[in-house]
């Protein structure tokens, strides 16, 4: 009788650790699996997010300017794209609409690697239907930024276009420390009376301060910038020429940073 006891005891015992091997076996096989599963999930999500934050970063910073000017008298298109911020930037698409009539340029061939900062980019003889006409283009990024190209819309009459002002000098003014920029830009036509004065008056955040002078007409002009810093015109820190022409139609100025 105490035999039997016994053995029943011995076989109870043994139940409950196979009933344990069991248990731990559903779990190395279920639970463990679904655990290591929803941690690479929540990795892969985490990743994800971080990716998506570090892209929607780049494409807030890009920064592309875009002038449009007619040749062959009317009959063709030049597209100027200057890359004004600090990455590298990959134009995917150019659209232009004539007269609410939409194409598209792909594969352009200046275009088919990425436009470095602070360099330019021309597409030249982009061909356009006869008489007048309206003009608009967009360029889109392969970040997923949308551009207009000044001016917007570029009328065309014959083969001149509607503008008194057609083209532009960009100044590009560095700066070693953030902070408020005032400066006075003066631009006078060599060879003709017509000048032009612009105030500067910017927050600098990035190290440049951009500022845009439209002149009339090709040919070479002179600059002068004042710094305002102590006062309207205190101090003549730039001087230069420059010049305008059908080829470069918004040539750009680089002024070093002022102590």
């Amino acid at each position: 009788m105490i035999r039997i006891r016994s053995l029943r005891r011995s076989r109870s015992g043994v139940a409950s650790v196979l009933g344990m091997v069991f248990l731990v076996a559903i779990a190395f096989t279920t639970i463990v699996p679904l655990f290591l599963y929803v941690n690479n999930v929540n990795n892969l999500y985490n990743q994800t997010a971080e990716e998506m934050r570090e892209f929607d970063h780049k494409r807030s910073l890009e920064a592309l300017t875009v002038y449009i000017y007619p040749i062959q008298n009317g009959s063709a298109l030049n597209i100027h794209i200057r890359n004004k911020c600090s990455l590298n930037v990959k134009v995917v698409r150019i659209w232009i609409t004539v007269n609410k009539t939409c194409s598209t340029l792909t594969s352009i061939p200046s275009l088919e690697s990425e436009i470095p900062p602070a360099t330019e980019r021309v597409i030249t003889g982009v061909p356009l239907p006869p008489g007048e006409k309206a003009i608009i283009v967009k360029i889109t990024t392969g970040r997923g930024n949308v551009f207009i190209a000044e001016p917007n819309p570029m009328s065309v009459i014959g083969g001149s276009w509607g503008l008194s002002e057609p083209f532009t000098i960009t100044v590009s003014m560095a700066s070693q420390k953030p902070g408020w920029m005032r400066r006075t830009i003066y631009v006078e036509y060599i060879g003709m009376k017509w000048n032009k004065t612009v105030e500067v008056t910017q927050l600098v955040t990035g190290g440049y301060a951009y500022a845009s002078v439209g002149v009339p007409i090709t040919g070479t002009y002179k600059i002068l910038i004042w710094d305002n810093k102590l006062g309207y015109k205190h101090d003549l820190i730039f001087t230069d020429t420059v010049t305008v022409s059908y080829a470069i139609p918004s040539p750009w100025v680089y002024v070093p940073s002022w102590p």
